[in-house]
């Protein structure tokens, strides 16, 4: 449309069924220019294939020398790139946290019944059956820890997953 005019009463706006949401969307907010108010949004635009692109949109109404509003100008911003990076880091930030929860409460509580029980040992000088027993907790508590740990390295491969690479073999 660059280099054209509009009449009165033409529109540039699509008129495809998949786009008369977006479309509404965008009026809203025109409107809301039209009315005096500045606007500064991210708008979401979704194709017939169901892909997302997002854009920066600012309007501004623009004042006649008695404070009409007689025009506003809008500014457009393909923002797909920044918002995919956002989301992506939003993901991995979410990731983060739920590895760092694991670890400080998950990885604790067998390992402490490990630490404890060679506490026990060294302390009591258990006899032969006692031993035993300590030794089978022990290694459920190894086993316990050890699935803590693949759940790590799990959340850790998504996380990788999420940013296209391959984690470290």
């Amino acid at each position: 449309y660059f280099g054209n005019y509009l009449e009165t009463g033409e529109a540039i706006l699509p008129t495809d069924e998949y786009k008369l949401e977006a479309v509404q969307h965008w009026m809203a907010h025109f409107e809301k220019a039209l009315s005096g108010e500045a606007v500064d949004t991210v708008v979401q635009d979704t194709n017939r294939h169901g892909e997302s692109s997002y854009f920066d949109l600012s309007l501004y109404p623009i004042k006649n020398d008695q404070g009409e509003v007689v025009c506003v100008g809008c500014f457009a911003h393909n923002a797909t790139e920044r918002k995919k990076r956002e989301n992506l880091i939003k993901d991995q930030n979410k990731q983060s946290l739920d590895i760092a929860w694991i670890q400080s409460h998950e990885f604790r509580a067998p390992l402490a019944n490990i630490m404890g029980l060679v506490q026990l040992i060294q302390l009591d000088k258990p006899d032969q059956e006692t031993l035993n027993i300590y030794h089978e907790k022990m290694l459920q508590a190894a086993m316990a820890l050890d699935a803590v740990i693949h759940r790590v390295v799990e959340k850790s491969a998504v996380s990788f997953d999420m940013q296209g690479m391959q984690p470290d073999a």
